[in-house]
Protein backbone atom coordinates (compact mmCIF):
# COMPACT_ATOMS: atom_id res chain seq x y z
CA UNK A 1 0.00 0.00 0.00
CA UNK A 2 1.24 3.09 -1.12
CA UNK A 3 2.12 6.04 1.80
CA UNK A 4 -0.72 8.37 1.06
CA UNK A 5 -3.17 5.67 1.28
CA UNK A 6 -1.47 4.31 4.43
CA UNK A 7 -1.97 7.10 5.73
CA UNK A 8 -5.88 7.70 4.95
CA UNK A 9 -6.13 3.99 5.99
CA UNK A 10 -4.53 4.36 9.79
CA UNK A 11 -6.56 7.65 10.07
CA UNK A 12 -9.58 5.43 9.06
CA UNK A 13 -9.57 3.16 11.73
CA UNK A 14 -8.71 5.91 13.86
CA UNK A 15 -11.71 7.75 13.16
CA UNK A 16 -13.70 4.25 13.75
CA UNK A 17 -12.36 3.94 17.56
CA UNK A 18 -13.27 7.79 18.37
CA UNK A 19 -16.63 7.05 16.71
CA UNK A 20 -17.23 4.48 19.27
CA UNK A 21 -16.13 6.55 22.10
CA UNK A 22 -18.70 8.89 20.80
CA UNK A 23 -21.21 6.36 20.65
CA UNK A 24 -20.26 5.37 24.36
CA UNK A 25 -20.18 8.95 25.55
CA UNK A 26 -23.44 9.05 24.31
CA UNK A 27 -24.80 6.25 26.40
CA UNK A 28 -23.24 7.63 29.80
CA UNK A 29 -24.74 11.13 28.61
CA UNK A 30 -28.00 9.96 28.25
CA UNK A 31 -28.01 7.97 31.16
CA UNK A 32 -27.09 11.05 33.37
CA UNK A 33 -31.35 11.83 32.78
CA UNK A 34 -32.07 8.22 34.57
CA UNK A 35 -29.16 8.74 37.11
CA UNK A 36 -29.93 12.28 37.99
CA UNK A 37 -32.51 12.98 41.05
CA UNK A 38 -35.68 13.93 39.93
CA UNK A 39 -38.56 13.25 37.52
CA UNK A 40 -37.75 15.03 33.98
CA UNK A 41 -41.40 15.52 34.03
CA UNK A 42 -42.12 17.22 37.43
CA UNK A 43 -38.44 19.37 36.93
CA UNK A 44 -39.94 20.75 33.67
CA UNK A 45 -43.08 21.76 34.88
CA UNK A 46 -41.79 23.39 38.30
CA UNK A 47 -39.48 25.40 36.06
CA UNK A 48 -42.78 26.68 34.15
CA UNK A 49 -44.15 27.50 37.15
CA UNK A 50 -47.03 25.20 36.91
CA UNK A 51 -48.23 22.74 40.14
CA UNK A 52 -47.11 18.84 39.06
CA UNK A 53 -50.33 17.80 39.51
CA UNK A 54 -51.04 13.55 38.23
CA UNK A 55 -53.21 14.85 34.85
CA UNK A 56 -50.18 17.38 34.00
CA UNK A 57 -47.37 14.77 34.59
CA UNK A 58 -48.75 12.01 32.68
CA UNK A 59 -49.41 14.73 29.52
CA UNK A 60 -45.67 16.16 29.71
CA UNK A 61 -44.54 12.46 30.17
CA UNK A 62 -45.97 11.40 27.38
CA UNK A 63 -45.16 14.34 25.01
CA UNK A 64 -41.58 13.85 26.35
CA UNK A 65 -41.54 10.39 25.78
CA UNK A 66 -40.80 8.77 28.97
CA UNK A 67 -43.12 7.25 29.01
CA UNK A 68 -41.64 4.81 25.75
CA UNK A 69 -38.98 1.50 26.56
CA UNK A 70 -35.72 3.31 27.22
CA UNK A 71 -33.67 1.99 24.26
CA UNK A 72 -36.45 3.60 21.87
CA UNK A 73 -35.87 6.78 24.24
CA UNK A 74 -31.90 6.33 23.68
CA UNK A 75 -31.91 5.44 19.96
CA UNK A 76 -34.68 8.54 19.96
CA UNK A 77 -31.98 10.84 21.59
CA UNK A 78 -29.23 9.43 19.24
CA UNK A 79 -31.17 10.50 16.20
CA UNK A 80 -31.58 13.95 16.82
CA UNK A 81 -28.33 14.12 18.65
CA UNK A 82 -26.94 13.06 15.17
CA UNK A 83 -28.52 16.49 13.76
CA UNK A 84 -27.43 19.12 16.26
CA UNK A 85 -31.37 18.52 17.87
CA UNK A 86 -31.19 18.37 21.72
CA UNK A 87 -34.49 19.84 22.38
CA UNK A 88 -35.80 22.25 24.70
CA UNK A 89 -34.14 23.75 27.40
CA UNK A 90 -36.15 23.32 30.72
CA UNK A 91 -35.02 26.51 31.65
CA UNK A 92 -35.13 29.16 29.07
CA UNK A 93 -37.76 26.69 26.75
CA UNK A 94 -35.24 28.05 23.80
CA UNK A 95 -33.47 25.21 21.71
CA UNK A 96 -30.99 23.71 23.10
CA UNK A 97 -28.83 24.10 19.66
CA UNK A 98 -29.30 28.23 19.40
CA UNK A 99 -27.61 28.12 23.20
CA UNK A 100 -24.43 26.36 22.32
CA UNK A 101 -23.35 28.07 19.61
CA UNK A 102 -22.30 31.61 21.57
CA UNK A 103 -20.83 28.82 23.81
CA UNK A 104 -19.30 26.82 21.99
CA UNK A 105 -16.99 29.90 20.16
CA UNK A 106 -16.32 31.33 24.08
CA UNK A 107 -15.45 27.86 25.16
CA UNK A 108 -13.12 27.89 21.72
CA UNK A 109 -11.27 31.26 21.87
CA UNK A 110 -10.43 30.88 25.76
CA UNK A 111 -8.93 27.28 25.04
CA UNK A 112 -7.11 28.31 21.85
CA UNK A 113 -5.38 30.95 23.59
CA UNK A 114 -4.58 29.05 26.47
CA UNK A 115 -3.22 26.03 24.04
CA UNK A 116 -0.93 28.41 22.56
CA UNK A 117 0.46 29.69 26.09
CA UNK A 118 0.80 26.29 26.83
CA UNK A 119 3.03 25.41 23.85
CA UNK A 120 5.33 28.73 24.53
CA UNK A 121 5.65 28.33 28.09
CA UNK A 122 6.14 24.43 27.59
CA UNK A 123 8.90 24.82 24.25
CA UNK A 124 10.88 27.70 26.76
CA UNK A 125 10.73 25.57 29.59
CA UNK A 126 11.55 22.14 28.72
CA UNK A 127 14.04 23.17 25.96
CA UNK A 128 15.98 25.66 28.58
CA UNK A 129 15.62 23.28 31.24
CA UNK A 130 17.22 20.21 29.18
CA UNK A 131 19.83 22.47 27.80
CA UNK A 132 20.90 23.54 30.90
CA UNK A 133 20.52 20.55 32.67
CA UNK A 134 21.85 20.60 36.17
CA UNK A 135 22.00 24.31 36.54
CA UNK A 136 20.46 26.99 38.05
CA UNK A 137 17.95 27.63 35.17
CA UNK A 138 17.11 23.71 35.33
CA UNK A 139 16.50 24.13 39.00
CA UNK A 140 14.13 27.14 39.00
CA UNK A 141 12.66 25.47 36.28
CA UNK A 142 11.72 22.22 38.42
CA UNK A 143 10.28 24.28 41.20
CA UNK A 144 8.31 26.42 39.07
CA UNK A 145 6.62 23.39 37.38
CA UNK A 146 6.03 21.56 40.78
CA UNK A 147 4.58 25.36 41.78
CA UNK A 148 2.33 25.25 39.12
CA UNK A 149 0.98 21.72 38.90
CA UNK A 150 0.13 21.45 42.61
CA UNK A 151 -2.09 24.55 42.56
CA UNK A 152 -5.83 24.01 42.32
CA UNK A 153 -7.31 25.99 39.44
CA UNK A 154 -9.70 27.78 41.27
CA UNK A 155 -6.98 28.64 43.96
CA UNK A 156 -4.66 29.94 40.68
CA UNK A 157 -7.63 31.73 39.25
CA UNK A 158 -8.32 33.30 42.36
CA UNK A 159 -5.10 34.25 43.16
CA UNK A 160 -4.23 36.15 39.71
CA UNK A 161 -7.22 38.36 40.23
CA UNK A 162 -6.17 38.99 43.71
CA UNK A 163 -3.04 40.36 42.10
CA UNK A 164 -3.42 41.31 38.62
CA UNK A 165 -6.78 43.06 38.69
CA UNK A 166 -7.97 43.93 42.39
CA UNK A 167 -4.41 45.05 43.97
CA UNK A 168 -2.75 46.21 40.75
CA UNK A 169 -5.90 47.12 38.43
CA UNK A 170 -4.41 45.94 35.21
CA UNK A 171 -7.04 43.26 34.19
CA UNK A 172 -10.41 42.69 34.32
CA UNK A 173 -11.97 40.54 36.88
CA UNK A 174 -14.15 38.50 34.64
CA UNK A 175 -16.31 38.38 31.96
CA UNK A 176 -15.66 38.03 27.86
CA UNK A 177 -14.70 41.16 25.62
CA UNK A 178 -11.19 42.07 24.69
CA UNK A 179 -7.77 40.43 24.17
CA UNK A 180 -7.27 41.56 27.66
CA UNK A 181 -10.54 39.55 29.28
CA UNK A 182 -8.40 36.56 27.90
CA UNK A 183 -5.50 36.80 29.64
CA UNK A 184 -6.17 35.46 33.06
CA UNK A 185 -8.62 32.52 32.21
CA UNK A 186 -6.33 31.40 29.47
CA UNK A 187 -2.99 32.07 31.96
CA UNK A 188 -5.25 29.97 35.03
CA UNK A 189 -6.55 27.06 32.15
CA UNK A 190 -2.47 26.90 30.89
CA UNK A 191 0.06 26.90 33.62
CA UNK A 192 -0.11 23.59 35.41
CA UNK A 193 -0.53 21.98 31.46
CA UNK A 194 2.20 24.01 30.69
CA UNK A 195 4.01 22.49 33.28
CA UNK A 196 3.73 19.18 33.04
CA UNK A 197 3.96 19.40 29.50
CA UNK A 198 7.86 21.05 29.93
CA UNK A 199 8.60 18.40 32.31
CA UNK A 200 7.87 15.92 29.39
CA UNK A 201 9.75 17.55 26.67
CA UNK A 202 12.98 18.50 29.30
CA UNK A 203 13.12 14.83 29.85
CA UNK A 204 12.97 14.03 26.17
CA UNK A 205 15.45 16.70 25.32
CA UNK A 206 17.90 15.14 28.13
CA UNK A 207 17.26 11.56 26.59
CA UNK A 208 17.82 12.67 23.39
CA UNK A 209 21.18 14.53 24.45
CA UNK A 210 22.81 11.09 25.76
CA UNK A 211 22.08 9.20 21.82
CA UNK A 212 25.32 7.88 20.47
CA UNK A 213 24.03 9.88 16.84
CA UNK A 214 24.73 13.52 19.24
CA UNK A 215 27.98 12.51 20.95
CA UNK A 216 29.48 11.51 17.69
CA UNK A 217 27.73 14.58 15.81
CA UNK A 218 30.05 16.63 18.36
CA UNK A 219 33.06 14.42 18.08
CA UNK A 220 32.93 15.20 14.44
CA UNK A 221 33.60 18.79 15.91
CA UNK A 222 30.12 20.37 15.38
CA UNK A 223 29.25 23.28 18.05
CA UNK A 224 27.36 22.45 21.40
CA UNK A 225 24.21 24.49 19.98
CA UNK A 226 24.58 23.24 16.79
CA UNK A 227 23.87 20.06 17.78
CA UNK A 228 21.22 20.86 19.70
CA UNK A 229 19.19 22.15 17.18
CA UNK A 230 19.64 20.19 14.25
CA UNK A 231 20.08 16.82 16.60
CA UNK A 232 18.27 17.14 19.68
CA UNK A 233 15.27 19.49 19.15
CA UNK A 234 14.23 17.86 16.39
CA UNK A 235 14.09 14.36 17.72
CA UNK A 236 12.85 15.99 21.11
CA UNK A 237 9.45 17.26 19.94
CA UNK A 238 8.08 14.15 18.59
CA UNK A 239 6.98 13.29 22.44
CA UNK A 240 5.73 16.65 23.13
CA UNK A 241 3.64 16.66 20.14
CA UNK A 242 1.88 14.01 21.29
CA UNK A 243 0.89 15.84 24.68
CA UNK A 244 0.09 18.92 23.23
CA UNK A 245 -2.48 17.35 21.03
CA UNK A 246 -4.02 15.77 24.08
CA UNK A 247 -4.04 18.78 26.24
CA UNK A 248 -5.54 20.28 23.25
CA UNK A 249 -8.60 18.26 24.09
CA UNK A 250 -8.15 18.67 27.63
CA UNK A 251 -8.61 22.24 27.33
CA UNK A 252 -11.98 22.12 25.26
CA UNK A 253 -12.98 20.11 27.00
CA UNK A 254 -12.18 20.59 30.71
CA UNK A 255 -13.18 24.63 31.39
CA UNK A 256 -15.40 24.32 33.75
CA UNK A 257 -13.91 25.54 36.59
CA UNK A 258 -11.70 28.26 35.25
CA UNK A 259 -15.12 29.22 33.03
CA UNK A 260 -16.55 29.76 36.58
CA UNK A 261 -14.74 31.14 38.44
CA UNK A 262 -13.96 34.32 35.64
CA UNK A 263 -17.82 34.08 34.54
CA UNK A 264 -16.58 33.42 31.01
CA UNK A 265 -19.68 32.77 28.83
CA UNK A 266 -18.11 28.90 26.94
CA UNK A 267 -19.58 25.75 27.41
CA UNK A 268 -18.06 24.86 31.04
CA UNK A 269 -20.00 27.49 32.85
CA UNK A 270 -23.36 26.20 30.49
CA UNK A 271 -22.96 23.12 32.25
CA UNK A 272 -21.85 23.73 35.48
CA UNK A 273 -25.40 26.38 35.67
CA UNK A 274 -27.11 23.08 33.91
CA UNK A 275 -26.25 21.20 37.05
CA UNK A 276 -27.40 23.32 39.61
CA UNK A 277 -30.42 23.84 37.14
CA UNK A 278 -31.24 20.25 36.63
CA UNK A 279 -31.54 21.45 33.16
CA UNK A 280 -30.92 17.81 32.01
CA UNK A 281 -31.25 18.46 27.73
CA UNK A 282 -28.53 22.03 28.09
CA UNK A 283 -26.37 19.48 30.34
CA UNK A 284 -26.61 16.32 27.28
CA UNK A 285 -25.82 18.68 24.80
CA UNK A 286 -22.54 20.63 26.65
CA UNK A 287 -21.07 17.05 27.80
CA UNK A 288 -21.46 15.86 24.16
CA UNK A 289 -19.95 18.76 22.52
CA UNK A 290 -17.04 18.48 24.95
CA UNK A 291 -16.68 15.26 23.98
CA UNK A 292 -16.63 15.98 20.40
CA UNK A 293 -14.24 18.59 20.92
CA UNK A 294 -11.73 16.09 22.71
CA UNK A 295 -11.89 13.21 19.95
CA UNK A 296 -11.45 15.47 16.97
CA UNK A 297 -8.46 17.22 18.28
CA UNK A 298 -7.00 13.67 18.99
CA UNK A 299 -7.73 12.91 15.35
CA UNK A 300 -6.55 15.97 14.19
CA UNK A 301 -3.03 15.38 15.78
CA UNK A 302 -3.05 11.65 14.54
CA UNK A 303 -2.78 13.36 11.24
CA UNK A 304 -0.27 16.20 11.91
CA UNK A 305 1.78 13.49 13.90
CA UNK A 306 1.89 11.61 10.33
CA UNK A 307 2.72 14.85 8.82
CA UNK A 308 5.79 15.78 11.27
CA UNK A 309 6.94 12.45 10.70
CA UNK A 310 7.35 10.49 7.73
CA UNK A 311 8.34 7.37 9.51
CA UNK A 312 5.10 6.77 10.84
CA UNK A 313 3.44 6.65 7.32
CA UNK A 314 5.16 4.12 6.71
CA UNK A 315 5.07 2.01 10.24
CA UNK A 316 1.88 0.87 11.47
CA UNK A 317 -1.58 1.67 11.56
CA UNK A 318 -3.07 4.43 14.22
CA UNK A 319 -2.49 3.09 17.98
CA UNK A 320 1.29 1.19 17.48
CA UNK A 321 3.85 2.45 19.61
CA UNK A 322 6.24 5.42 17.57
CA UNK A 323 9.79 4.22 16.01
CA UNK A 324 12.58 5.14 17.77
CA UNK A 325 14.12 8.65 17.03
CA UNK A 326 16.54 8.91 14.58
CA UNK A 327 19.60 11.56 13.76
Amino acid sequence: MSGPWRVLSGLWGQAWRLALTMLGVSVLTFGLTWLAPGDPAEILLRDRYEAPTAQKLAQVRAEMGLDDALALQYLRWLGRAARLDFGLSYVSGRPVSQELGPRALATAELALTAFGLVVALSLAGGLLGGLFHGRLIDRLGRLAAILAMSAPNYWLGMLLIWLFAVEAGWLPVMGRGGPEHLILPALTLALAVAAMQARVLRASVIETKSRDYVRLAMAKGLGRWQTFTRHVVKNSLLPALTMWGLCLGHLLGGSVIVESVFSWPGLGQLAAQAILARDMPVLQAAVMLMALFYVVANLGVDALYRLVDPRLRQAAPAGESCPEPQP
